[in-house]
């Protein structure tokens, strides 16, 4: 992520905060693309409580603020300015812990969700197939 995208991406977060929102960025790149971008965003800002959530700790991030997706519940009543949410080789998608950990953001908080490139689109066609598994008996199914 380059100098200016991050300074755009803290200014929207400025702006966020100043109406009470949190922010959501979809990173959809390769794993060592996305990463790349997301640490670039994590040291171009002030964060007072950032917290990267993955099933390994990044080479790049001091341990202390990584949080594995199944301890997500020990952060409930806490507050976070910035989430990096690694997807990237979560499998199945821990739905939970993302919407456990998104009601930890304080307001102008940023929550930065990293996938795969297609990951959206593998899921559509996941859930379209079982949506049309369980409609296939139903009438106009």
């Amino acid at each position: 992520m380059t100098p200016r995208a991050c300074a755009d991406i803290l200014q929207w977060t400025g702006e966020l905060a100043s109406r009470g929102w949190r922010g959501l960025l979809w990173l959809a790149a390769d794993e060592e693309e996305a990463e790349r971008r997301a640490a670039a965003l994590w040291q171009a800002g002030g964060w007072r409580s950032p917290c990267w959530i993955a099933a390994q700790p990044p080479a790049t991030m001091p341990s202390v603020q990584w949080l594995p997706p199944g301890k997500a519940r020990s952060r409930l009543g806490g507050e976070h300015d910035l989430l990096v949410f690694d997807a990237q080789a979560a499998s199945p998608f821990d739905a939970d812990a993302f919407g456990a950990l998104s009601g930890t953001l304080r307001a102008g908080g940023l929550l930065v969700l990293l996938t795969p490139p297609g990951w959206a689109l593998e899921g559509a066609a996941q859930q379209a197939a079982k949506l049309t598994s369980t409609t296939a008996g139903l009438p106009g199914g």
